[in-house]
């Protein structure tokens, strides 16, 4: 009977500590949610810490990163080596204590998997967000080094187990650690180390840049939205930062690149060829423009997955978007109308359509609907289902097949030669385009824009622009 009441206190135990410890977990979650609710807290962190984030290199970003789990689960490791003693050496129960916890945040982690697998950010990851609110400030930092979203969605329910760990390690440098090292020895080392890695920060902070230039002398650059993964690329490498910074790179669109340096609020722009509305605009204002070539991309054209056409000649395409040719039955396909969808007047795809696909030949005059005003846009119409019959478009190669990717839509090879990176290189594919780096002319030849040129030229910037997407002109 004695035994029988034993075991029960025992389990009541267990319990009381489960309850105790997510119990502790909830205020520490609602004190953290109040804290960042705080006006002055969140203006703070809006202008002082996104600043100083800014600043890091890859570096200095991890041992912030490092501090961050420290600070805010020191709370929850201290716990942790408070209740040490009432939990005992028993492993299983140790686990048992946290378990609810864990697979609480597990559910809510599905919840939003389930719902949204492709972007943590959705608003199906609402509650997981609340709930592990601490380690999904954490995770979020990844997104600037995760490319890949599923493996960033799994990375994200290692918020809920941060916190659960922070705690273990309290009990346990409680039950084992201070079998070696003093309590007094503990608490001056866990107060030592914010101030270290503080140090730290300040130290990658505070030591000279090596680089070409810095995030404040880094050239006003713009340019096609295709160019903005080799914008990210060249900051970073001309300017060392991280890629937390390299991430906010945002071009505008071809023409308002070439408006902006023509206006002079821009250094240097990374596009494809000026249009004739572009060259007389430049004229206009008394701006002449030096045009370097850098690398090389494609123009593609683009249909549904489901359509049966493969292939296309270049006087096939002319005659479709001229409005010569109506019907996909006209070039090899099924009996369906044709919906040639074209880009605005003066963007890098619609400059390079009329001037080196159509020479010449008038374009056929696209209904409004027919005239998406983004690149993405185009490559969304055509992937549409409800245009699987009739659709075909362009763009560029690198966009459509990385930045802006659709698994309903396919590449067409043109007079029977396939677009991809070795035709590119070769000069195979009958549409190569050339990506320019565009500046006004009358630079010092030590101006920032020369140099920046100089070493995109050079060996290390030809790498540059393959991470770019791009094939390097010195490629043969």
């Amino acid at each position: 009977m004695d035994e029988q009441i034993k075991g029960n206190t025992k389990k009541m135990s267990t319990i009381s500590l489960c309850f105790m410890f997510a119990l502790s977990y909830f205020v520490f979650e609602c004190l953290f949610f109040a804290l960042l609710s705080i006006t002055a807290v969140a203006d703070m962190i809006n202008t002082n810490v996104k600043g100083l984030l800014d600043n890091l290199s890859d570096t200095g970003l991890l041992f912030f990163g490092i501090l961050y789990c420290f600070v805010v689960y020191l709370p929850l490791g201290i716990l942790g080596f408070i209740m040490a003693k009432k939990i005992g050496d028993n492993f299983i129960k140790q686990v048992i204590i946290v378990l609810p916890v864990i697979v609480m945040g597990i559910l809510l982690w599905y919840t939003g998997y389930s719902s949204s697998i492709k972007n943590i950010n959705d608003l199906a990851w609402i509650l997981y967000d609340l709930y592990a609110m601490w380690g999904v400030v954490l995770i979020g930092g990844l997104e600037d080094y995760v490319s890949n979203t599923g493996i960033l969605v799994y990375l994200n329910l290692a918020a809920v187990f941060i916190p659960c760990m922070a705690f273990l390690m309290g009990v346990w440098s409680e039950k084992y650690l201070t079998r070696y090292v003093s309590r007094k020895k503990i608490k001056l080392v866990s107060a030592a180390i914010p101030g270290i890695l503080v140090i730290c920060i300040l130290t990658t902070v505070l030591v000279p840049n090596s680089k070409m230039f810095t995030a404040y002398t880094y050239p006003k650059v713009d340019g096609a939205t295709a160019a903005i993964p080799f914008g990210k690329v060249l900051i970073k490498e001309l300017a060392g930062v991280s890629n937390r910074k390299a991430d906010t790179v945002r071009f505008s669109t071809t023409h308002d690149a070439y408006v902006r340096l023509i206006e002079k609020k821009a250094d240097i722009i990374f596009v494809a060829g000026p249009s004739d509305e572009e060259l007389k605009l430049a004229e206009q204002n008394k701006v002449k423009m030096k045009l370097t070539p850098i690398g090389r991309d494609a123009f593609v054209f683009l249909v549904h997955k489901d359509n049966p056409v493969n292939n296309l000649t270049v006087k096939q395409i002319q005659d479709i978007y001229s409005g010569n040719v109506t019907n996909w039955r006209q070039v090899g396909g099924e009996d369906n109308d044709i919906l040639a969808y074209q880009r605005e007047q003066n963007s890098g795809s619609q400059t390079f359509m009329e001037n080196k696909v159509m020479k010449g030949i008038n374009l056929a005059v696209a209904p409004t609907e027919g005239k998406p005003d983004s690149m993405g846009g185009l490559i969304d119409a055509v992937a549409d289902y409800k245009n699987s019959k009739n659709s075909i478009g362009y763009s560029f190669y690198y966009f459509a097949n990385e930045m802006h990717k659709k698994e309903s839509v396919k590449f067409l090879s043109v007079e029977g030669i396939e677009c991809n990176k070795e035709n590119i290189i070769s000069k195979k594919y009958p549409f190569t385009a050339v990506l320019y780096a565009v500046t006004r002319e009358g630079e010092a030849q030590d101006s920032p824009v020369n140099r920046m040129i100089a070493w995109i030229l050079g060996e290390d910037g030809a790498k540059a622009i393959e991470k770019g997407g791009f094939v390097p002109m010195s490629k043969k």
